[in-house]
């Protein structure tokens, strides 16, 4: 860390914490849509500073509030594909209806903004709301550096809206009380690139604000920004929301985010009393204790002391003694590959690929079913197989994947469960005699039905207590259920004759893909 960074650190360090001034903290409140009253108070996490709290009890799958970011941007490589106002996407599979689209649907015609040719919009509406809002302040420069990473150009967003007076004085306040940690930025490897990145900002947005300022409101973007992420998956766009960044992290949340067009939902995922802290996951709460830790550090500056990361640590230190530094290496690469597994398609060179970082920890070369990444890996070895036609080695690595993983809960499971059924319905549709199943242990097709029926019935469950029954996926999911249960006579979930036929077929398919029945879905 050179002397001017020094310089950049000190003049970012005197803030007041936003609890302090509960006048602000109630304006704050205002810009956003509550569905429970909350209050902005210290909080209890040690050295978490600031939290959200709830000022009266609510139940699982509520919802706590919604709000619309201060910033949205689109993420590089998708903005020919989602529009830079409203964030609907031609990658988008729900209908506005709200069913899941079709082969005959026209999607959405993205036109480019004439001027930067970089942000793109689904009606001449969406292109001049964001002009009169934002983009008419930053075309020019869009355009002459269309490569700018979306945190970079939400700086540049902010950084115009402040200089033309769109942001309100307590906004102002309140996004600069955000916890900024410009000292950690300064002190990792690309310390240099965000300094620069600020000064380029500094200059070509000809704002008032010292290099300080913008250093430290770049800072806030770097530890603030959320993923755009809508509910049926995969990640559009960065935001900013000043109330959401003030729910701190837990690897055990009580609340979930996500994203419905250009607007930010919170819902609870666990029962919450009055003056509980509302927590958010920073990281994948899916991944292991100690990818987790790892991301915690290297993102966001700290490590983690929860029940359950601590709980995750001790099983591995009784589990895989003497392993620990070696275990977490080889699961950073079963992460490397995972993210890999995107663009490959030979799963037996993946799979070859397990087995030797495996030996790093197991000699045998067997990576452990139940410890992740592996479950993950399995779930996206499914996807690539099913892709390919082969349903039902798809099946048995989408079965593997999904019941060995350990939390069933929150968006990930749902969305998992969801994926395994595509799998499921497209196995139910083959040919009653088809040579595709000469297994003789494989459940019939009668049986397979009624895990469909069951998975179904446990996923509108689940989406409806996630996301909500009035988002889009929801209630595409629920019009597949209803479509799949007026094509069979058969007992309907709910029923004690369901249950008894679900049970059996769903211990067939457990024992055909090698997972131990204790793993099972149990119907609600």
């Amino acid at each position: 860390m050179n002397q001017d960074s020094n310089i950049y650190i000190e003049s970012a360090s005197s803030r007041v914490a936003l609890y302090e001034d509960q006048t602000l903290c109630t304006q704050l409140l205002k810009t956003i849509t509550v569905a429970t009253p909350l209050q902005i108070l210290p909080s209890k996490i040690p050295g978490a500073g600031v939290g959200l709290f709830i000022t009266k009890n609510i139940e699982d799958g509520e919802e706590i509030f919604r709000s619309e970011p201060l910033v949205n941007c689109v993420m590089n490589g998708m903005q020919s594909l989602v529009c830079d106002y409203c964030y609907c996407s031609r990658e988008g599979v729900i209908h506005p209806s709200g069913r899941f689209r079709t082969t005959e649907d026209t999607m959405p015609d993205m036109k480019a903004c004439g001027g930067c040719k970089f942000c793109y919009y689904c009606s001449k509406a969406c292109q001049k709301k964001a002009w009169k809002r934002y983009h008419k302040y930053e075309c020019v420069m869009f355009s002459e550096a269309p490569n700018m990473h979306p945190r970079t150009r939400a700086l540049y967003r902010l950084l115009n809206m402040n200089k033309n007076e769109l942001l309100s004085n307590e906004l102002w306040v309140a996004l600069n009380g955000l916890q900024p940690h410009v000292k950690e930025h300064l002190s990792t490897a690309n310390a240099e690139l965000v300094i620069g990145a600020s000064q380029f900002a500094r200059a070509r947005t000809d704002t008032d604000l010292s290099i300080s300022e913008v250093l430290s409101l770049y800072c806030t973007l770097l530890t603030n920004s959320l993923c755009i992420f809508p509910a049926e998956g995969k990640t559009i766009g960065t935001s900013l929301d000043i109330v959401a960044s003030l729910m701190n992290h837990s690897c055990d949340p009580n609340a979930f985010v996500f994203f419905e067009g250009s607007s930010l939902r919170v819902r609870s995922i666990r029962k919450l009393l009055s003056g509980d802290e509302i927590t958010q996951s920073y990281t994948d709460v899916d991944m292991d204790a100690l990818i987790r830790q790892q991301v915690l550090k290297s993102d966001f500056f700290f490590a983690c002391h929860c029940n359950r990361c601590e709980k995750q640590i001790r099983t591995h230190e009784e589990r895989f003694p003497g392993k620990i530094d070696q275990l977490e290496r080889s699961q950073q690469q079963l992460i490397q590959l995972i993210n890999e597994a995107v663009c490959l398609t030979d799963v037996n060179k993946i799979e070859a690929d397990v087995r030797n970082i495996a030996t790093q920890v197991f000699p045998d070369g067997n990576w452990p079913d139940d410890l992740e990444p592996l479950p993950s890996l399995r779930i996206r070895l499914a996807g690539i197989l099913k892709a390919q036609g082969r349903l039902i080695d798809a099946l048995k690595q989408g079965i593997r994947g999904c019941m060995l993983s350990e939390r069933r809960i929150g968006g990930t499971w749902v969305r998992n469960l969801f994926d395994l059924l595509q799998i499921i319905a497209r196995v139910v549709s083959l040919p009653k005699q088809t040579t595709s199943i000469p297994d003789p242990d494989f459940p019939n097709q009668d049986q397979m039905w009624h895990i469909l029926h069951g998975y179904l019935h446990e996923l509108v469950l689940g989406a409806t207590k996630t996301f909500g029954s009035g988002t889009g996926y929801t209630k595409a999911i629920k019009g597949w259920y209803s479509d799949c249960l007026r094509s069979d006579n058969a007992p309907e979930p709910g029923t004690k004759a369901f249950a008894k036929r679900f049970k059996k077929a769903q211990s067939k398919l457990l024992l055909w893909a090698g997972v131990d029945e204790n793993r099972a879905i149990v119907l609600t």
